[in-house]
């Protein structure tokens, strides 16, 4: 392929949608439970969600959050990405880690002390509305589809001495 050549609409060996996989049941995870899994998935979890604990701690103290505010705030966010990821990886059968927009965190740790706690919390609230429209309207999928797999994958690695 040439650089000038048009992007095929969509890669050969990925599917358009998610599968329409049945509902699972309790038998069903009973038959999908092994310690190894809740292992995977704990590390998973920990080494995902511990990466930014110090770029939270920042962007409450700039926002003005008291140490109850930011408290609870970590245990709401952390509770509700474990419920949600827990019932999309119940339902789709594969690992589901429900994460935040780093680069969005960092925004808000070195500006975030200009805003108010509700006005940080409001801007949140519709920031993650904007962002589930644009994927329920397909819009992020056709965009995703369009990057070529050497950038995407260079997107998603990480090497802290690059």
């Amino acid at each position: 392929m040439t650089a000038c050549e048009p992007l095929p609409a969509e890669p050969p060996n990925l599917p358009a949608t998610m599968p329409d996989l049945p509902i699972p049941t309790w038998r069903d995870f009973q038959a999908d439970f092994s310690l190894s899994a809740v292992i995977a998935g704990l590390v998973a979890v920990i080494v995902s969600y511990s990466s930014s604990i110090g770029l939270f701690v920042s962007a409450f103290s700039a926002s003005h959050y008291s140490a109850a505010q930011s408290v609870s705030a970590m245990t709401g966010l952390y509770l509700g990405m474990a419920v949600i990821g827990a019932a999309l990886s119940w339902r789709y059968r594969a690992p589901v880690i429900i994460g935040w927009i780093t680069p969005g965190l960092a925004v808000i740790a070195q500006d975030g002390g200009r805003f108010t706690v509700p006005e940080t919390v409001g801007a949140l609230l519709a920031s993650g509305v904007i962002l589930t429209l644009i994927g329920y309207s397909g819009l992020y999928e056709r965009l995703t589809r369009r990057i070529p797999g050497p950038i995407a994958s260079a997107l998603l690695a990480h090497n802290p001495s690059a």
